[in-house]
């Protein structure tokens, strides 16, 4: 170290009040910076995002974290298509090893804090589910698990794990599955679902509709999230890649299935997405229903068919028809809001302008409902996806001076 350099970890001591260290950086973060951080009891939280640990060495074998440390929420969030790329750049070999090196340094971290974890956010391939699943976990509230693949061994650690999480409010598990396996089922009976009682939110990617999970969640669930993984609207543009990756959208006959056995009274906001088939109005009428509370629902429907119209009022009326609805985020597959929209800046204009012209029909029906304040329409951008908003006349009206 150079002179007059001062070593990292030092202005630590000026920030006594710093509960939280957020990384990005190209290679990951080293041990020694990680150690540094973990010196300071103040210091709860730790996110890397986006910074896979692939230049910086293993941790050493004597490593471990400090008895002072009061660590209770990690994040390690990685590109959701690391793997695909890797596959296609032909960098199998490389990943594997990114893989080993990673699952050192995550074996060290999560189950050091297992007694006082409170929040984890992990990718799956590499989280140390095994080890894991034979530990007591009484104090996570959140755990979150995103990657491209959950194997049938992996499925049984998680499900091991989550029966050891008695107080957990937020499960959030995203997969994309390929190779042609089925999405993972979280619960396989209900009667294995005791640590649900206190769940409020949950995401799945990709869901089974043979997963005992959905029929098991109580009357606390305020969030469900019944997604892809990736966005299946990226596909479109990836198709080499995409190829790669199962997409298993439910039809929205089973979605309905799916929600008609979850007690969804007291939801406040869903993330829906479905193909279309004879049902889609029934599962709307379903929402409007069953649904009283929903306050933000983000809605992603794709056509059985590319000739398939798309009657977006009707949609539009139906949602409306949710008492207290106050933001709709709406994914409808128009073609001219995405067709090339990411290849270059006069195309994306263009699906933009398309979505200007549509979006006053949208916000007339919208704003009968006398709490509804935000309309989004999704723009596939160069950057990836981005939401276009709109407010109803009203809201502006009611907010000039």
């Amino acid at each position: 170290m150079g002179p007059g350099k001062v070593p990292f970890g030092a202005e630590l001591d000026y920030f006594p009040a710093v509960r939280s260290v957020e990384f990005s950086a190209f290679g990951g973060v080293s041990w020694f910076i990680l150690e540094k951080c973990l010196e300071y009891p103040h210091i709860t939280s730790i996110a890397i995002t986006n910074s896979p640990w692939t230049c910086v060495p293993a941790p050493p074998t004597s490593a471990t974290i400090l008895a002072k440390s009061q660590l209770a929420n990690f994040s390690y969030v990685v590109p959701q298509w690391r793997e695909i790329v890797g596959i296609m750049k032909q960098k199998q070999t490389n990943l594997q090893a990114a893989y080993e090196l990673e699952s050192q340094y995550l074996h060290l971290i999560v189950l050091s804090i297992a007694d006082r974890a409170e929040s984890l956010v992990l990718p799956v391939v590499t989280a140390p589910l095994q080890q894991m699943a034979t530990m007591n976990w009484p104090r996570l509230h959140i755990l979150s698990l995103e990657g491209e693949r959950l194997d049938s061994a992996l499925c049984e650690d998680l499900r091991e794990a989550l029966s050891h999480m008695p107080y957990l409010r937020s499960l959030s598990v995203q997969v994309s599955p390929h190779g042609g396996l089925s999405p993972p089922r979280l619960l396989r009976d209900t009667s294995d679902g005791g640590w649900l009682r206190y769940l409020q939110s949950l995401t799945i990617g990709y869901p089974n509709p043979e997963d005992a999970i959905l029929t098991s969640v109580n009357l606390h669930l305020t969030h469900l999230s019944l997604r892809d993984f990736p966005r299946y609207y990226m596909h479109e543009r990836y198709t080499t890649w995409s190829d790669l990756m199962d997409s298993p959208i439910l039809s929205s006959s089973q979605c309905l299935c799916m929600l008609g056995g979850i007690d969804v009274a007291q939801l406040t906001t869903s993330d829906l997405i479905y193909r279309t088939d004879e049902a889609e109005d029934e599962l709307l009428h379903f929402l409007a229903l069953s649904c009283p509370l929903l306050q933000e629902i983000e809605l992603h429907r794709y056509r059985a068919s590319p000739e398939d119209d798309i009657p977006y009022l009707r949609i539009a009326r139906l949602l409306a028809s949710i008492r207290y609805l106050r933001a709709a985020h709406l994914n409808l597959d128009f073609s001219d809001s995405y067709a090339e929209s990411w290849t270059n800046e006069f195309y994306e204009d263009q699906a933009r302008d398309a979505l200007d012209r549509r979006a006053p029909e949208f916000v007339a029906v919208f704003e009968r409902c006398g709490s509804f304040e935000y309309l989004a329409l999704l723009l596939d951008t160069r950057l990836g996806g981005s939401w276009n908003g709109y407010r109803p006349l009203w809201f502006d009206k009611a907010r000039s001076p």
